[in-house]
């Protein structure tokens, strides 16, 4: 089902336009993106503890994120949006367990995926539910949207970067990137 689906997109021949200001060397944050209205992006997971990363929930019990982000001791939360203020809907869960991609290569990052297993499935509901999957691949060109938390104006940040953002980059085909 979604896990073959998932896994077998990140080998397919479409690559995305990360960095909204043209370059290459913005540290991955959202340059030039805006602040998302409260809670308009439900399936954001914050996984925090040992480090910070971003993940998407895929299930009530199952959270996609970036296999680099793997360490033991994680915590997921659902059902944020700023994250120096505790808003009341926020979920926190204990990761259980974690599965690899099985192509996952820690030196050039090729199939960086992983699935976090929460020790406890959320509360489906506004503020916190899982993203609806795509059946096939998306066009070259196609707008699509990313979002996280972190700075919209210089890779380097600035106090104050604490809600979720988001930024429209362009899905384009493999070989140009």
């Amino acid at each position: 089902g979604w896990l073959a689906l998932t896994l077998a997109s990140s080998r397919v021949g479409t690559r995305w336009s990360w960095g909204l200001n043209g370059t290459d060397d913005d540290g991955g944050r959202i340059i030039g993106g805006y602040t998302c209205p409260r809670y308009s992006q439900p399936w954001q997971a914050f996984i925090y503890g040992p480090l910070q990363c971003g993940g998407i929930l895929v299930d009530r019990s199952w959270v996609l994120s970036a296999a680099h982000c793997y360490r033991p001791g994680l915590r997921v939360r659902l059902g944020e949006h700023n994250l120096a203020v505790r808003e009341g809907p926020e979920q926190d869960r204990v990761v259980s367990g974690a599965i690899l991609h099985p192509g996952y290569n820690r030196f050039t990052l090729d199939n960086d995926l992983m699935l976090l297993k929460l020790a406890q499935p959320i509360t489906i509901g506004t503020t916190a539910r899982p993203v609806t999957l795509p059946t096939a691949c998306a066009p070259t060109g196609t707008a699509c949207l990313i979002s996280g938390w972190g700075t919209v104006t210089t890779p380097q940040g600035r106090a104050g970067d604490d809600s979720l953002s988001a930024g429209a980059p362009h899905s384009q085909p493999a070989a140009p990137c």
